[in-house]
């Protein structure tokens, strides 16, 4: 089967045609979002929706203001919303970026809500990359993180001693 992905509920969700003709067809439909959308945007596309993949970058409303320019209570609502109404498989990700939120109580923070959500079926620790890097570039735009280097797979390994704690699958990719 084939997978569309989309990188975003506001592609998907300003085209209802992508979700309603792509599930027509067979086809599976799998959405990248950081869940800054309305809710009422979810739940037209729901039903149309296989897999969502959710990035979650801070518990910290003032934190993730600070990180994002967006406080995160409408993310936390959406992923609350998802996991209550949300027919299909649900995954939360969480990009680990060195001096942004890789501070253990942000992690246990995080960890904590995960647990209580009924339908993650796993969280995904994403190690930070430089792949934005050359985008900043080409817009003109200062690169924020400097020259911090790439994390790997393996740095993240240790998160994955955390699974017996929160009582979630945990991998790092």
């Amino acid at each position: 089967l084939a997978f569309p992905c989309t990188g975003g509920y506001k592609v998907c969700l300003t085209n209802p045609f992508l979700t309603s003709t792509t599930h027509k067809r067979k086809w599976n439909v799998l959405i990248e979002t950081c869940g800054q959308v309305p809710q009422k945007n979810l739940e037209e596309a729901a039903d149309y929706v296989d897999i969502i993949y959710c990035d979650y970058k801070h518990f910290s409303g003032e934190r993730h203001l600070e990180l994002t320019g967006k406080d995160n209570r409408e993310i936390l609502d959406n992923i609350r919303w998802i996991d209550t109404n949300f027919k299909g498989d649900f995954y939360l990700r969480y990009p680990y970026i060195p001096g942004c939120n890789d501070e253990e109580s942000a992690i246990e923070k995080f960890l904590e809500f995960a647990k209580g959500l009924k339908k993650v079926k796993e969280v995904i620790f994403l190690p930070y990359h430089r792949l934005g890097f050359d985008k900043y570039q080409g817009l003109g735009r200062v690169y924020e993180m400097g020259n911090m280097e790439s994390l790997k797979v393996k740095d993240l390994q240790f998160l994955k001693e955390y699974e017996n704690k929160y009582a979630v699958k945990i991998s790092v990719q």
